[in-house]
């Protein structure tokens, strides 16, 4: 007879004759491991460098304008003519190919993504002239790395590149086989060695490997140029002290015909510029400046490397400055002579992020991240002299940035969202997005009038469609609502005409429980104060309120219904002392104000949500006000019994925002837009009803993004949200707040073996652990295994062991 006793959650004990097993989760309480960027948000155009081929094409990346906004891979002849390679999914093909291909010797094309399906991480791959992908490998996010940089083949015939983190957070440095065997051969520490390696490789004429690394370093910690040999051995060649020569080497480094490396920065210079610098450096290791920018039409922040022509000039680009601050391209002579040889116009460009490539008819060809006809890049030809010619300006196409608002959780399982910019038409996006990172451009917004302009928020309705609004736009400019199915279908449903039914719906929809949509104005209607409105899933709509002036009018954040039928909601202003209120409205047009706001201790100006919570009670907050004028966290009964939970002291967040979610722990979840002491980038925190607040991670404005906006728990019980600035390209992030336990799925038994399971998280390790009996402490490692987001399971064979003990931790 077998039994299976469950102890807990995360216990699970199984008896049957001659086996006995143990499993136990253990999880870490590390504060920064519960967090998770999953998506980045960025520009349609291409921030590579160009690799020539054999065919003499030229050959690049662009980071998210394929039709799932994922990237793709292209090849562009010296006459302009672009073809498309291959469009990333987001699915195990990858998404994000930010760092350009290199062809290697067996003609194939190799490259890495930022972004995948599986642990998000990155991938590398194997991509044919025809377009034939093959993913060579996909990183974990733990030891081996995640968000590959840029790839170069060396003598041996292996591939090497870096990653800009790993489980140690600093990145790392890989060999990878052409067949996909991937070896770490140094994990950067973040002390005198640095981290967050961002460009390629060189192989030296000695056999060596130089690279640079934005910080760390033995002189105060700006960046330094490495050494590494082929074998692991690491030194510093040159560390920066963030003055005259510089500091934030980001680009990689040349071998000019002197023998000697030469490379830029970032920032840093003589003077109080701090645009950046170019460099020498010998083998030997002695530094020499040669150019400081000025910035202004001077050029300042040159990201990518130099490229020296058969005139012995050093060539490069500088993502600022110029004369419209759109970039230059710059020549740099022998004898120390620098001129800018090109200003671009935004018309032929902006942001020459990947830097200029020698092409075999001696001229020097380039890409624009921005800019152009479509405003999504463009490609150039530059020749040694300064004559300038635009190729091509890359077509409009999936480019959201500035995700705003929550996401809606579908009964698909995924995740759907908005960018309140991008887009064919710069007027926003629809996307969605899975729990283990797989992207989908579901609707770019394409003319004001037939779509409308900056969508909000969306709810999953019980259609399976989503619905939503857009602030703006429409037929007569003041808003609409739309529907869009999962794959792409879009229906305008109603534009507001600024008379009785309103204008610019700030907030999303709510779906009620008569199955029609529920929503607010901000302006207009029979008082000039904004509108309730609720509308059909076929799109006829109905005003059931106009609001005045004195009781709030001009609501900015969506209804919520309780559980007593009516309709709650806030408003920044109005009420008795004029700092806003909280108020029930009935389906039948009857407002109450059930709380109103004065600027002081307990807050006001509300322009986040309610939540009802599992008590019954509502649940809110406040921008300002409280003990610090910060904000505030409050509980309110459907009767108007007030309770200030939480004032924020700044630390620990400032100016709430998005609302509260309750999880399925029973916590109350939420963000806030600002941090006062660390960067005003905003923090993702927990509160118990009882008003116990805990932070659980602050953002810093880099790739992990800033300004969250409200939070929604997914089916795998995880907590999801988007941040309006930050990630790869500064345009926004989709995160991941890892609360679920992992659980054990029940065991199956099957020719003498017992077979066990349980859920994985992407970018977690899980070590599975034995021991044969409780009388020794000592455990032994009986597999490991990085999360993907999938179910792994494990054989035990019954006949080998007796009687055996498992646990299994995770990281």
């Amino acid at each position: 007879m077998r039994t299976c006793i469950s102890q807990a959650n995360i216990t699970r004990q199984i008896l049957f004759p001659a086996l006995l097993l143990l499993l136990i989760v253990i999880r870490s309480s590390a504060g920064d491991s519960l967090f998770q960027s999953t998506r980045s948000f960025g520009q349609l155009g291409p921030t590579s460098f160009l690799t020539v081929g054999r065919d003499n094409s030229l050959y690049g990346t662009s980071a998210s304008d394929s039709a799932n906004g994922a990237g793709t891979v292209f090849r562009i002849a010296t006459n302009g003519t672009l073809t498309v390679i291959h469009s990333f999914t987001g699915g195990e093909d990858g998404a994000t190919p930010i760092n350009g291909v290199v062809q290697a010797a067996d003609g194939y094309l190799y490259g890495t993504t930022t972004g995948e399906l599986g642990s998000g991480a990155g991938t590398v791959f194997r991509l044919s002239p025809s377009g034939t992908l093959t993913t060579l490998y996909s990183f974990s996010g733990l030891e081996d790395g995640t968000e590959p940089v840029g790839l170069m083949q060396a003598r041996d015939g292996n591939l090497y590149g870096m990653t800009l983190r790993n489980g140690n957070g600093y990145g790392t440095i890989f060999r990878i086989t052409t067949n996909g065997t991937l070896t770490t051969l140094y994990s950067f520490g973040g002390q005198f060695d640095g981290g967050y390696p961002h460009d390629t490789l060189l192989e030296t004429s000695d056999g060596a490997l130089l690279g640079t690394i934005g910080f760390g370093g033995t002189a105060g910690g700006w960046g330094a140029v490495f050494r590494i040999t082929l074998n692991g051995r690491f030194s510093l060649l040159y560390s920066f002290n963030g003055t005259n020569d510089g500091q934030t080497p980001w680009a990689g480094l040349i071998q000019a015909s002197d023998g000697n490396f030469y490379g830029t920065t970032l920032y840093g210079g003589t003077g109080t510029n701090n645009s950046g610098t170019i460099y020498r450096v010998t083998p030997d290791g002695i530094f020499t400046r040669l150019h400081s920018f000025t910035g202004g039409v001077g050029g300042r922040n040159p990201f990518s490397r130099l490229v020296q022509a058969p005139n012995g000039s050093f060539y490069g680009t500088t993502y600022n400055g110029g004369s419209r601050d759109y970039g230059t391209v710059f020549r740099l002579a022998t004898n120390g002579s620098f001129v800018v040889l090109h200003y671009f116009t935004y018309a032929d460009g902006a942001g020459p992020f990947g830097g200029l490539t020698l092409a075999s008819d001696g001229n020097l060809y380039g890409t624009t991240a921005f800019g152009g006809s479509a405003g999504n890049g463009t490609a150039y030809r530059i020749t040694p002299n300064g004559g300038f010619a635009l190729l091509r300006s890359f077509p409009a196409g999936y480019t959201g940035v500035k995700p705003t608002g929550a996401l809606a959780a579908a009964n698909d399982g995924r995740l759907y969202g908005v960018t309140s910019q991008g887009g064919a038409s710069n007027l926003g996006t629809i996307f969605g997005i899975g729990t283990g990172g797989s992207f989908t451009s579901v609707h770019s917004f394409s003319t004001r009038t037939n779509d409308g302009q900056s969508p909000n928020s969306l709810v999953a309705a019980s259609d399976g469609n989503l619905y939503g609004t857009t602030e703006s736009g429409g037929a007569y400019d003041a808003g609409t609502v739309f529907r869009v199915t999962p794959d792409g279908v879009f229906t305008l449903l109603h534009s507001f005409t600024a008379g009785s039914d309103g204008a610019h719906p700030w907030s999303g929809l709510v779906q009620a429980r008569d199955g029609r949509l529920y929503g607010t104005t901000g302006d207009a209607g029979a008082n000039g104060s904004g509108t309730a409105f609720r509308v059909t899933l076929n799109g006829d709509l109905t005003v059931f309120y106009s609001f005045a002036a004195n009781i709030g009018g001009g609501p900015r954040a969506r209804l919520i219904q309780a559980s007593d039928g009516a309709f709650y909601g806030t408003s920044i202003g109005g009420g008795t002392s004029g700092g806003g209120a909280v108020y029930r409205l009935t389906t039948n047009g009857v407002l109450t104000v059930l709380r109103s706001f004065a600027q002081g201790t307990n807050g006001y100006y509300l322009t986040a949500p309610l939540l009802q919570a599992s008590d019954g009670h509502l649940y809110g907050m406040t921008d300002f006000g409280g003990a610090a004028g910060l904000g505030t966290i409050f509980r309110l009964t459907r009767n108007g019994a007030f309770t200030l939970l939480y004032s924020f002291s700044g630390f620990d967040g400032d100016r709430p925002a998005g609302g509260l979610v309750q999880a399925s722990d029973g916590y109350l979840y939420g963000t806030t837009s600002g941090n006062l002491f660390m960067g005003r980038y905003g923090n993702v925190f927990r509160i118990a009803t009882n008003g116990q607040f805990t932070v659980l991670f602050s953002f810093t404005g880099g790739d992990d993004g800033g300004e969250p906006s409200g939070l929604v728990q997914a089916d795998d019980g995880n907590l999801y949200g988007t941040t309006y600035l930050g990630g790869v390209r500064s345009y926004g992030t989709v995160f991941r707040i890892l609360i679920a336990p992992a659980t054990f799925r029940p065991p199956l038994f099957s020719e003498g073996n017992c077979l066990f399971g349980f859920q994985t998280v992407v970018r977690r390790r899980y070590t599975v652990e034995q021991r044969p009996d409780l009388s020794t402490a000592n455990w032994s490692i009986y597999t490991t295994v990085n999360g993907n987001g999938s179910l792994f399971q494990f054989v035990v064979p019954t006949d080998y062991y007796p009687e055996q003990y498992f646990r299994v931790s995770v990281r």
